[in-house]
């Protein structure tokens, strides 16, 4: 057994699913947060996404700004819309806007459709082409003060919930971290849930009065795992609307958000997920049946394979790699040592890092800091645009950017240590090559295997067509 199956045996022993505090399911909305924090402890994991460390002038600004978003982005007069989109807030920079790769082009295709949009790090990126706009920071302005309220001046309620909270998780989380061999702190759990007690209970009264606003046929939603989706998810079962997941990641069953005991009924869940591929239909347990997962494909990756055929390669081969935040420290260092071995008349590294480690990264990866490896740190330079110049990808740990690669011929790599198991499936099936250190790597690259596209199993064809048929379908 590993950790995730551990999780999934001490949630149905405790009944921890179907418990509540004040109609509050607190195990099922956090308990994605609490198993990364015991993972990140037992593994050494570095943060998946990093926060900016700003000076107390910038916070005031932030803070002001979302106050303006607030005021002035909280509403679009439109009403009885065809699909209410929940989109990624971590747009891309395309030509001469931003964009959400996930749902902008999907949400094009309805005559009436509202989409919005969580503040990322308390602000938004700007210009966008996205109609009908809503900004949720009014619900996250409103619901942090209810917390702040609660938690710093009538604290009796807060101090309760929070003591409550610790009863009954007590003796499961004492369980789990037996099986895993690693040490927690109950407070800070409990710290957790109390907080989003308050935060949950604030978002969800003024969330359904969003829903009666504009009235959708749909939900359309990307990371259905953060608290807004979930709520929106409860909402939605209530009101007889459908809900519907747009995969914007791998899953697998090392996922903690796509994995739960077998038969579940998960009212946050989305009612439907739309995947990549079927490939990714039955790669995780999803807490919903078979014939709710639907093979659809990602628009996005289709129209960028058709935008960069034909674009002219870099004179040497480019070796790219591909970051994220549990494992950059030791990538970075891979990627610093196979850069003194290589010949730079021959070969070229380019290290790409993941959205969440652009803060601050040159304080954590100093040895890359202080390299003359091309590092990319912003959304602004387009990542399909850097699979078609390059012949090598590397990475590990568990990042979707691979399947894309491959969807572009690049010949991969996975460091294999702490690679989840779908990333080890590739290098057992012979797609990707497995490596242990520098210098494995290095040989994998001198041996220049054949570059050869892997899209058939991981990638669907069609797919801005196939997820309107499927909408319609569900919609009736």
């Amino acid at each position: 057994m590993n950790d995730i199956d551990y999780l999934l045996q001490i949630e149905n022993k405790y009944g921890l699913l179907y418990d509540k505090i004040d109609d509050f399911s607190y195990w099922v909305f956090f308990r994605h947060d609490i198993m990364w924090r015991l993972l990140k402890r037992k593994n050494a994991y570095g943060e998946a996404h990093n926060l900016r460390n700003v000076s107390r002038a910038k916070k005031i600004k932030l803070r002001m700004k979302m106050i303006k978003y607030a005021l002035f982005y909280h509403h679009v007069n439109i009403r009885n819309v065809d699909a209410l989109i929940l989109n990624h807030e971590r747009r891309v920079w395309n030509e001469d806007h931003y964009e959400c790769i996930y749902t902008d082009d999907i949400a094009k295709q309805f005559d009436r459709a509202v989409v919005l949009e969580r503040p990322y790090q308390q602000s938004h990126f700007r210009p966008v082409d996205t109609k009908n706009l809503v900004y949720t920071d009014w619900i996250e302005v409103m619901a942090t003060a209810k917390l702040y309220f609660n938690k710093f001046i009538a604290k009796k309620k807060y101090i309760q919930i929070k003591e409550q909270v610790k009863t009954k998780i007590q003796v499961a989380c004492d369980e789990l971290s037996e099986m895993m061999h690693v040490s927690y702190d109950l407070d800070s759990f409990a710290g957790l849930i109390a907080d989003g007690y308050f935060l949950y209970h604030k978002k969800k009264k003024m969330f359904a009065k969003l829903i009666e606003r504009y009235q959708p046929k749909v939900i359309l939603e990307v990371v259905s795992y953060n608290m807004d989706c979930m709520i929106v998810n409860e909402l939605a079962e209530n009101f007889k609307i459908p809900t519907i997941e747009l995969q914007h990641g791998a899953t697998g069953r090392e996922h903690l958000a796509y994995n739960y005991p077998d038969g579940v009924f998960i009212r946050q869940f989305p009612q439907y997920y739309f995947s990549f591929s079927q490939f990714w239909c039955e790669e995780a347990r999803y807490p919903i049946p078979l014939e709710q997962r639907k093979n659809v494909g990602f628009p996005h990756i289709e129209k960028k394979m058709d935008e960069k055929v034909g674009i002219s390669q870099e004179k040497n081969k480019v070796i790219l790699f591909i970051s994220q935040g549990p494992i950059g420290e030791v990538l970075s260092n891979l990627a610093v040592e196979l850069n003194k071995r290589i010949n730079r008349e021959e070969y070229k590294i380019i290290y790409k890092l993941h959205p969440g480690e652009y803060t601050g990264w040159r304080e954590r990866y100093m040895n890359l800091a202080n390299s003359d490896i091309e590092v990319v740190d912003s959304n602004k330079v387009d990542l399909y645009e850097l699979f078609a110049i390059s012949n090598f990808q590397v990475g590990g740990y568990g990042s979707t950017a691979i399947f894309e690669g491959l969807y572009f011929g690049l010949i991969t790599c996975i460091y294999e240590k702490g690679a989840v198991e779908y990333l080890q499936s590739l290098c057992r099936k012979g797609i990707a090559l497995p490596f242990q250190n520098v210098e494995e790597l290095y040989k994998l690259i001198q041996e220049n295997p054949k570059k050869e596209k892997q899209n058939e199993n991981f990638w669907t064809r069609g797919a801005l067509q196939n997820i309107m048929r499927e909408i319609q379908m569900i919609v009736g």
